[in-house]
């Protein structure tokens, strides 16, 4: 076992056999960081197919990052090598802020792609992508794309065609583009495969002249899993007002007792002076269903029988025209849920899943996962009023969810039905059953299965296990789980009978009355059902489990690309992705305490790097750390899983501020004026920062940038360093600025007289002012301040010239000032800043004898 020590901005990695020696001399050690702790690492890595109507490629995006934060200036080069001799350097230069991305002429092949990334400093760090399916997605057709609406609101578009021969899910996404071709916005895959997106109120921002929209096309949810994706041509976005549009067309199976029946559901979408006239599905074995006149746009109807696997048409016609749009159905036997096993009980306002605590209690509804499941199964729980009206509904792959407080009323009767479904989207299941409705009675006295019940293959450090685990919820007063009358055991494949200890099982009480009991069995037992028996008091419940062990089994990540930087007590953990496994894992990154309890744990996600958010770790606490993948991101879906060994995780106590960067230096009279980005704090506050000129060791203090060095000497060039302080001690110094000769003459061009506008919002009654003010040569400017209060005020201090822009400073202010951008001309400024009270300051200025056009502002 290795140990890490993580310094501030750093880590160190020890050997256990030198551990007890190295921390008895800790004290009197200063740590500087090796080479090594400097090596790039990766977020995640992605090759896909990629279609357009030009044809398919190779797209390959990379996510990359750096301890010093210098992402992509210390890059040198990024290679990628894979099946079939592939291989290809990208450029470096191709950075969008947030990823490297290429594309490569030509389909990707099947396979294993390895990824290796070298900085400037000789540091090296490889990761992986698994393509596991090679199979393009046709592109969504461009004349289909519709936008409703002045404000372009609502942007549809219509599914694949049968034409296509898709038989398999696949999910969208909306790109906005500016009229230079920039990603501008961009709407998250859509998790119920929507044929149509309206844009969220926050969206409603118009867009510029030559804005234009495209559909992609997915085969994952999250982009960074994907093996397939197509992206439309773009179009202008702009209301093209040629007929109706559809947010989803749907059929599936759906059963209410032992009856099963072909569901049809349609949302449509369409101008505010349109409405759909008529809307026609047709499909397999001569079906056909055309819907009557109506003027909503949701369209509903349960047909008698079964639904015939195969491609189904939607043909939605209105006054401004027709749009088609396609479903394809294969049907899948699913179990209908026992609402005997429905519970209802109160969730006390404050705990993890309540926190909505202005209208008092939650309710927690749970129920028993139904036999005869062959794959994951995903539930939708939906509340009606006495009247027959929806109150309220969920998506879970849980046997329980919580209705928000406020929802229902007090006193009221509600009723409940139950779906189980064989997708995750809430809109476009193959398949449904919805129980038959039963009441819904709020009974805290009898036990309830909590999140539900599982079982997985976990490839551990100490061998590979079958685990099963139960979550039981007690909401009667004082309850504490599996109490002396109840019992809860487990059967499955190979005969497996086991009843849980109620002590030596119990795992954590994470959720306030929700304990989970899980035990291990050593080797993989069989696939199958697992049934979960829980006895009390008065009854008994059941609860079911399908497990798919999977092949190969999920490798554990190498603890020899573990690395840990950055902050104390929030450090960033990045690991290389799993070698040669054929398939998709999630990772998730557990921390334990040196008791044992759980300190931290990520959500699983694709990501190779986790940044732990700051408060979840203390200084000076030892802790230990591991990464779990899995084949899925739900705990309940996930049929195998496998776990790193523990590494320690030794986290300093606070020390010196961090290092200074982007130092820049702005030549004044006699004096110059250095800014700088704040470093790490150490754990402790900066007390202040010092700048020191170089030559002549003159200084400057101060507690934020900019901060102002005196008594330099004219026509002499000068550099500076910053350093930081806390109670610790004082921090490296800055690499130094850019070099600046101060001068009578700095700011010459823009000596003159100036007139300027100035609005504060956000604090109190929004206030105005207007000055005039005369700018000499070395940058010191004076004037006065006439408000909307009809106070007048004195105006005077110093402007000072940086790359970055102009530092405005007015002395008879307690604020430090703010940063101003000149326009090219150097006839007008305009400067924005957030003051210490939370408002807003514009300041417009306009040099006299120039004139400038400005909206909204209108320059005396």
């Amino acid at each position: 076992m290795e140990t890490v020590l993580v310094q501030k901005g750093f880590s160190v990695k020890i050997r256990t056999s030198l551990l007890i020696p190295i921390f008895l001399l800790l004290s009197c050690i200063v740590f500087t960081a090796p080479a090594w702790a400097l090596a790039p690492f990766f977020s995640y890595c992605n090759v896909k197919s990629n279609t357009t109507s030009q044809g398919t490629n190779t797209s390959i995006t990379v996510g990359i990052n750096h301890p010093s934060g210098s992402v992509p200036s210390i890059i040198d080069s990024i290679t990628v090598e894979g099946p079939g001799g592939f291989t290809t350097t990208l450029d470096v230069d191709q950075y969008d802020g947030e990823m490297y991305r290429t594309e490569v002429a030509g389909a990707p092949l099947a396979g294993q792609y390895t990824f290796t990334v070298l900085d400037k400093t000789g540091e090296s760090a490889t990761s992986g992508y698994y393509l596991t399916t090679v199979a393009p997605l046709p592109v969504v057709d461009v004349s289909t794309l519709k936008a409703f609406g002045q404000s372009v609101r609502t942007l549809t578009w219509s599914d694949f065609p049968v034409s296509s021969g898709l038989t398999r899910n696949h999910l969208f996404q909306v790109r906005v583009y500016d009229d230079k071709g920039k990603l501008t916005w961009n709407f998250p895959t859509s998790s119920d495969q929507a044929t149509g997106m309206t844009y969220a109120s926050a969206y409603t921002t118009s867009f510029g002249t030559g804005t234009r929209w495209s559909v992609v096309a997915l085969d994952n949810a999250q982009e960074e899993q994907a093996d397939n994706r197509s992206e439309s041509d773009t179009i202008p976005l702009t209301p093209t007002g040629n007929g109706p549009g559809f947010y989803y067309a749907n059929v599936y199976s759906g059963k209410a007792g032992s009856s099963t029946v072909t569901i049809i559901d349609s949302q449509m979408l369409a101008d505010a002076d349109d409405s759909v006239s008529t809307l026609v599905v047709t499909g397999p074995s001569g079906f056909k269903y055309t819907f009557p006149k109506q003027t909503g746009g949701s369209f509903y109807y349960p047909s008698p029988g079964k639904p015939a696997d195969g491609w189904y048409t939607f043909t939605a016609t209105s006054p401004k025209g027709t749009t088609v749009s396609y479903h394809y159905f294969q049907f899948t036997t699913l179990p209908l849920a026992d609402t005997s096993t429905l519970r209802a009980c109160t969730e006390p306002k404050g705990t993890p899943s309540c926190q909505d605590t202005g209208n008092g209690d939650c309710i927690r509804i749970t129920w028993a996962a139904p036999a005869g499941a062959d794959k994951p199964v995903f539930y939708s729980p939906n509340i009606w009023d006495a009247a027959g009206n929806w109150v309220w509904g969920s998506m879970t792959e849980n046997n329980t969810c919580v209705v928000p407080s406020g929802k229902l009323a007090s006193g009221a009767v509600y009723k409940c039905t139950l779906d189980v479904t064989d997708l995750r989207q809430p809109y476009r299941p193959n398949n449904l059953t919805r129980t038959d409705y039963v009441t819904l009675v709020v009974d805290n006295t009898k036990p309830n299965f909590y999140s539900g019940v599982h079982a997985a293959i976990s490839n551990d450090p100490d061998g590979i296990f079958t685990e099963v685990t139960a979550y039981v919820e007690d909401p009667s007063p004082g309850g504490a789980g599996l109490s002396p009358s109840m019992s809860l055991s487990v059967t499955g494949p190979g005969g497996l009978a086991y009843t849980f200890d109620p002590v030596k099982d119990l795992i954590a009480d994470n959720w306030g009355t929700g304990y989970q009991y899980r035990q291990r069995f050593p080797g993989i037992i069989p696939d199958g059902t697992f049934t979960f028996t829980l006895n009390y008091t008065g009854g008994t419940l059941v609860s079911y489990d399908v497990m798919h062990n999977g092949v190969p089994q999920i490798p554990p990540a190498d603890v020899g690309a573990f690395q840990v930087i950055g902050d104390v007590v929030a450090p960033t953990i990045s690991w290389r992705a799993l070698d040669g496994y054929p398939g998709h894992p999630y990772y998730m990154l557990a921390i334990e305490d040196p008791n044992g309890a759980l300190a931290y744990y990520s959500t699983r996600e694709p990501y190779t790097a986790v940044m732990v958010p700051s408060g979840a770790l203390k200084a000076g606490t030892n802790y230990r750390y591991r990464v779990e993948a899995c084949d899925d991101p739900s705990y309940l879906v996930l049929n195998n899983c496998s776990k790193s060994p523990w590494q320690n995780l030794v986290l300093s106590e606070n020390t010196a501020p961090g290092q200074p960067e982007e130092v820049e230096a702005a030549p004044g009279k006699g004096s110059a004026a250095v800014s700088f980005k704040a470093p790490h704090d150490g754990g402790s506050p900066i007390t202040h920062y010092t700048v020191t000129s170089i030559p002549g060791g003159v200084t400057g203090t101060g507690t934020q940038s900019p901060i102002i060095v005196p008594n330099l000497t004219n026509a002499t060039a000068y550099t500076f360093t910053v350093t930081a302080a806390n109670t610790v001690g004082t921090g490296p110094a800055s690499t130094p600025s850019n070099s600046v000769t101060p001068s009578a003459l700095c700011l010459a061009s823009m000596a003159g007289t100036w007139k300027t506008n100035e609005l504060i919002t956000g604090h109190g009654e929004p206030w105005w002012g207007r000055t005039t003010m005369t700018i000499k040569n070395d940058g010191t400017f004076s004037g006065s301040r006439t408000g909307s209060d009809n106070q007048t005020s004195p105006l005077g201090g110093t402007l000072w010239r940086f790359p970055h822009g102009v530092w405005f400073r007015d002395q008879n202010s307690p604020d430090p000032g703010f940063l101003c951008q000149m326009e090219q001309k150097g006839t007008v400024f305009t400067c924005t800043d957030t003051r210490a009270d939370g408002s807003t300051d514009l300041l417009v200025g306009l040099k006299k004898a120039a004139s400038y056009s400005l909206p909204c502002l209108r320059l005396s």
